[in-house]
C-alpha cells in the first residue's frame, strides 16, 4: 500500500473477505508500489496478489518475537530442509537487528524483504496473519515445497577499491586507510559539492567471504562533517578493521545490473514457469532511475 493513503487499513480489511478461501494475508505500507502495469508513487494505491498454497507450505510470522514463533512452529521448522522468509521490518524498532538474528538462528532460513514506510505512531505499517498491526518484524516463512528463486540487483557500482576502517565510533567513520574518510570520498567521487556527493554516492559494505565486488550492502550517508572530515552512515555500526568502499548510483548502472540479475534468474529457471513474483526496491534507486520518468 502507498504510505499516504488515509484509508489504506480500511481498504485492506474490505479486500480480505473478497479473496475467499478463508486464508490469511501479509503485506505492508511502502513509499510506492508496483502493479502488473506500472508503478505508483504519486497517489494512494493498493496492490494485491492472490494465490492458493497448501496449509503446510507456509507459516505467517505475525510479530517481532522469533523465539515465540519457533516455540509454536518448531515441529514444522524441523521438517523443513530449507525455508525462505519474506519479512517486513519497521525501521523505528530498535530491536529489529536482534529479531533478525534470532530468526536466522531458528533453522535453515534464507530471509528476504525490506523496510516498511516510517509512519505516524497511530499508523499500522505491516499486516500479517490477517491482522493489521504495528510490529518490528512480520511476514511469512515458506517451506521447502515452495520453490523460490531470489536475485539481487544493485543500483550502483563501486568507484574505488576496498578500504579498511582505521577509526570509527558507532556509525561515524573517522578515517580510512589512515586517511581522512571525507578526503578519500571526494577523491574517488571526483566531486567537491558535498550535497551532490551525498545524493549520488553511498557506502558499500562487502559481504564477508565473497570476492564478487557486486556483493555488498549499501548504506546511505546520513551526514558529512566537512570540518573534521568524518562520515556518518545510516543504520550501521562500524568497528576498526571493518571494510568498505564507495559506490555511485545512476540509471545506467541500475539498468545494467538489473539485466544481469534477470539473465541469471532465467538461467536458473531452466524452463520452469513463473507463478508469481515480488520486486522490492528502495526510494533512492527509484530516484536514480526516474530522472527521465518512471522506470521501475
Amino acid at each position: 500500500m502507498r504510505d499516504d493513503d488515509a484509508g489504506a487499513d480500511e481498504a485492506a480489511e474490505e479486500a480480505g473477505p473478497r479473496l475467499g478461501g478463508g486464508g490469511g494475508g501479509i503485506g505492508g505500507i511502502g513509499h510506492a508500489v508496483l502493479g502488473p502495469a506500472d508503478d505508483s508513487g504519486a497517489e494512494p494505491t493498493l496492490v494485491l496478489m492472490a494465490g492458493r498454497l497448501k496449509d503446510d507450505a507456509v507459516r505467517p510470522f505475525p510479530g517481532s518475537d522469533p523465539a515465540d514463533f519457533v516455540h509454536r512452529h518448531g515441529a514444522w521448522l524441523d521438517r523443513q530442509r530449507s525455508t525462505t522468509a519474506l519479512i517486513h521490518g519497521d525501521p523505528r524498532d530498535p530491536t529489529l537487528s536482534t529479531a533478525l538474528a534470532l530468526l536466522a538462528e531458528s533453522g535453515p532460513v534464507f530471509a528476504v524483504g525490506g523496510l516498511t514506510a516510517p509512519l505516524a505512531e497511530a499508523d499500522l505499517p505491516a499486516r500479517s496473519a490477517g491482522i493489521m498491526r504495528r510490529s518490528g518484524l512480520s511476514g511469512a516463512l515458506f517451506g521447502e515445497d515452495i520453490d523460490i528463486l531470489v536475485g539481487l540487483s544493485q543500483g550502483s557500482h563501486p568507484i574505488g577499491p576496498i578500504h579498511e576502517v582505521s577509526e570509527a565510533v558507532d556509525n561515524v567513520v573517522i578515517s580510512l586507510d589512515d586517511r581522512s574518510a571525507l578526503s578519500l570520498l571526494k577523491e574517488e567521487a571526483g566531486e567537491q559539492d558535498l550535497r551532490r556527493v551525498r545524493d549520488t554516492v553511498h557506502v558499500a559494505l562487502p559481504d564477508e567471504g565473497s570476492d564478487d565486488r557486486r556483493a555488498y550492502r549499501a548504506r546511505n550517508l546520513a551526514a558529512i562533517d566537512p570540518v573534521r572530515g568524518w562520515l556518518a552512515l545510516e543504520q550501521e555500526t562500524l568497528r576498526n578493521g571493518d571494510r568498505l568502499m564507495f559506490a555511485r548510483g545512476d540509471a545506467a548502472a541500475a539498468r545494467r545490473d538489473m539485466g544481469r540479475m534477470l539473465d541469471g534468474i532465467a538461467r536458473r529457471l531452466a524452463g520452469r514457469p513463473i507463478q508469481a513474483g515480488l520486486y522490492i526496491s528502495c526510494r533512492k534507486r527509484d530516484a536514480w532511475l526516474s530522472e527521465s520518468g518512471p522506470a521501475e
